[in-house]
């Protein structure tokens, strides 16, 4: 009699770790970078990772640099944009913490998102907002000028 319920009792744990092995449940974690203006090359803990808009998935939780640089090989030219910084320590939710952690991880069965949201304006201050269309006409007109000259000279 000790022997059919020992078999009963693993029989139901193993079809307990099928079952649990299956679950779809798990916690989705995204940093997302955005700057205003798009485009900005973006560095990840000293990494350069791509550019704004970004969005990746992270694993850990913890301490964080996000750097973003506006075109850093054309700011010669156009220096109304800075570089930005942050250091941010990324918090785990409630539901991160040991031993919730275990159950939303794996016996939940749905799926929770937690973003991480850095955004970064990088114009600066006095440039008066956005350039209107004439002012960057001109300085496109300046700068092709200023570039037919160097080859005409031989320099370019």
């Amino acid at each position: 009699m000790l022997q059919r319920s020992s078999r009963w009792c693993v029989a139901a744990l193993a079809a307990t770790c099928v079952a649990l092995s299956v679950l779809p449940g798990c916690v989705e974690r995204k940093l997302i970078v955005r700057s205003d203006p798009p485009g900005a090359v973006v560095l990840l803990d000293n990494r350069i990772v791509g550019t704004t808009p970004f969005e990746t998935s992270f694993v850990h939780y913890g301490g964080r640099v996000v750097e973003v640089r506006w075109d850093p090989f054309e700011q010669d030219w156009d220096d109304r944009f800075a570089t930005a910084r942050e250091e941010r320590f990324l918090a785990p939710p409630v539901y991160q913490w040991f031993p919730l952690d275990f159950v939303f991880e794996y016996l939940n069965p749905f799926t929770i998102t937690d973003e991480r949201l850095f955004e970064f304006d990088l114009k600066r201050a006095g440039s008066g907002g956005s350039t209107s269309d004439d002012n960057a006409t001109e300085q496109v007109i300046r700068r092709s000028e200023r570039m037919r000259s160097d080859v005409l000279r031989g320099e370019g």
